[in-house]
Formats: structure tokens, sequence, C-alpha cells
């Protein structure tokens, strides 16, 4: 069970830091996962505003053709999966048929301030999402990894941005698996260390 104490906040000036901080240390998690069981398995945010981030990763030096991403939820825009495809990565589809192969190297989660994260968000489904053993379900915003399965990933990093995110996150973790915000729910769960990166 993951406390405060657990978390470590990351301060960033602006998204183009944050996106450069979480990038390096991605590609060394890539890089370690490739060097330890000649693979790496990632969930990745999939949304039009990670595409920044995510640009910022794909031109880190990693052997992305190692490497197979899944998106959180939904599906990826089509920007990154060109990014991920001339980096050389595989980009897949969520499929509750035929689920990503557990567990994850690393799940990068973005949150919302309404208190999503990685796609668990309020809503019918919310519960199959936190409880659910399997790897993806049907959550409020469509199929999603589910808790369990963002839950076996060696490495958990989440983004934020801006002073509602900041403030959604900081009353989730003190409030912790008894939250209002899935947010919360989730991290109390966590077994992990979780790196928080946050920028205004």
């Amino acid at each position: 069970m993951a406390t405060a104490d657990d978390i470590e906040w990351w301060e960033h000036p602006d998204p183009v830091a944050m996106a450069g901080e979480i990038a390096g240390d991605v590609a060394f998690l890539v890089g370690q996962a490739v060097e330890g069981h000649g693979r790496a398995l990632l969930a990745l945010p999939p949304g039009e505003g990670a595409v920044p981030l995510l640009a910022a990763l794909f031109q880190e030096h990693a052997p992305w053709d190692r490497v197979t991403l899944v998106p959180t939820h939904g599906t990826f825009v089509a920007e990154t999966t060109r990014l991920a495809a001339r980096a050389g990565a595989t980009a897949l589809l969520l499929d509750a048929a035929s689920p990503p192969a557990l567990p994850l190297d690393l799940a990068w989660l973005a949150v919302s301030p309404r208190g999503d994260i990685g796609g668990i968000a309020p809503g019918a489904g919310l519960r199959e999402a936190l409880t659910s053993p399997h790897p993806v379900v049907h959550g409020p915003q469509g199929a999603c990894l589910s808790a369990s399965a963002l839950h076996s990933a060696r490495a958990l990093i989440v983004s934020a941005v801006g002073h509602a995110e900041r403030k959604m996150l900081e009353e989730a973790i003190a409030d912790g698996a008894g939250s209002r915000f899935p947010a919360g729910r989730f991290l109390a769960e966590a077994d992990q260390a979780i790196d928080l990166h946050w920028c205004p």
C-alpha cells in the first residue's frame, strides 16, 4: 500500500522541462528492461495533450525496436503512433480478447482535475476498472487497462499539468484508499514507489 512517503514529487518550471526529465527517465528504464529480459512493454497516455511529452521521449536514444507500447485507455492519437513508428517502436490497440502480456515495465499515467488517472475515471465502470483481475476492461472512457494491470508495472510515473491537477492529487493522496477521486484510490493500492512530475 502506497502512502504519501512513497510518492516523490518532481516540480518543473514548464512542460518542456518536465517532458525532458520524464523522457530521460523513461529511456533509462527502457534500457534496463531490454538488458534484463530482451524487450520493454510501456503503457503511455494516449491523448493529444501527451504528444509533446511523447515527442521528447522518442528523441531519446533507446532500443525502441525492442519496445511495445499500449495506451492506458482508448487509442493513441495518430501523431503518437507516427512518432512511435518513426522511432521503431510497436504500438498496439487495447483489446480485451488479446491483452498485452504483463507485467508492464512502465506505466506512465496522466491525470485530470476531476480525478481520472490513466483512464480510470469516475462514472459507470469505475468499480470494475479498480477491482477487475482482467488486464483490459471497459471503463467510463471506453477500453482501459485495469488497475491490476497498471499495478503490475515495475515503475509508475504520474504527470500532471496545472494547479487544478496538483490540488486534486494532493487531496487524493492525503485521503488514500477512501478518496473520492479514482486517482487517490488507485495510488493507495500501488506497491511500488511513484514518481509524480508536475509543472504549472
